[in-house]
């Protein structure tokens, strides 16, 4: 990661120091991407009731729900390739879900502990 984001500038020209500096910080992101993915998994199997013979709907919900954050994903990488303006939107991208994630599994714990419905 260092050798992407301090590459000298007389080997590379300004377009490639661009797309080098995004793929860097999509690099730096993608754990939290990870978790992200991870939470949705989780939300959907935790927030569904259970059904013996079903229950598939919730499923399919998250792995469409990864899929359109895989997709937006690489398409904002690509877009900050060629504008590094857009960086933070890589972050927003990978770190929102998760902060969603975790405060909506927070939240049903406060429900469960309080007893509320």
């Amino acid at each position: 990661i260092w050798q992407l984001f301090h590459a000298r500038q007389a080997d590379i020209t300004p377009e490639v120091q661009m797309r080098w500096r995004a793929e860097a910080w999509r690099r730096l992101a993608s754990p939290f991407a990870v978790l992200s993915y991870t939470l949705i998994g989780l939300l959907s199997v935790l927030r569904s009731p259970f059904r013996r013979h079903g229950g598939v709907i919730g499923l399919i919900a998250a792995v469409l729900g990864v899929m359109i954050l895989v997709a937006l994903e690489l398409g904002v990488v690509n877009l900050a390739a060629r504008n590094n303006a857009l960086i933070p939107v890589i972050f927003a991208i990978t770190c929102g879900p998760a902060l969603a994630g975790g405060a909506a599994l927070a939240h049903q714990r406060l429900r469960t502990r309080t007893g509320g419905a």
